[in-house]
């Protein structure tokens, strides 16, 4: 009868095992394709292509700000610091909250960035899942170091 416990115990474990290895692997596919897509929009606006980084936003942001206004905004502060000189990834966070916006799934994406005019940044990108799986940027912020 031991044996038996001791078997139906192993098997949930096993089998509980295997779920989380499912599970972890999905969302290390849907992480993979969230930091991709913030990668090419971060290209983009390295570029200087504000109005192609403005239509990979996501849905939401569209509503919020219109296209001009990204692009007038990118262009102030991009004049600032200058071009990309390095940018290391930093952290990745998975979340399903952030503040000021809808629930949903997110990644939160930092990375200590150098720009042309000496200037120290770190940049936040939040990647968010949209209804048909894709993923899209649904905030950038850059915070000035020093």
């Amino acid at each position: 009868m031991r044996r038996l416990a001791v078997r139906y115990i192993l098997s949930v474990l096993f089998v509980f095992s295997i779920s989380l290895g499912f599970a972890g692997s999905a969302q290390a596919e849907s992480v993979a394709k969230a930091h991709e897509a913030a990668k090419s929009w971060l290209g983009l606006q390295d570029e200087g292509d504000y109005a192609r980084s403005w239509e990979q936003l996501s849905d939401h942001l569209h509503e919020t700000m219109s296209k001009r206004k990204w692009e007038e905004g990118s262009v102030s502060v991009r004049a600032r610091l200058g071009k990309v000189v390095s940018r290391r990834f930093k952290s990745a966070e998975f979340t399903h909250t952030v503040p000021s916006l809808p629930e949903g799934d997110y990644l939160v994406l930092q990375y200590e960035s150098q720009f042309e005019n000496k200037i120290k940044a770190i940049e936040t990108v939040v990647p968010f899942r949209e209804k048909n799986d894709s993923w899209r940027v649904m905030a950038y912020f850059i915070k000035l170091k020093g």
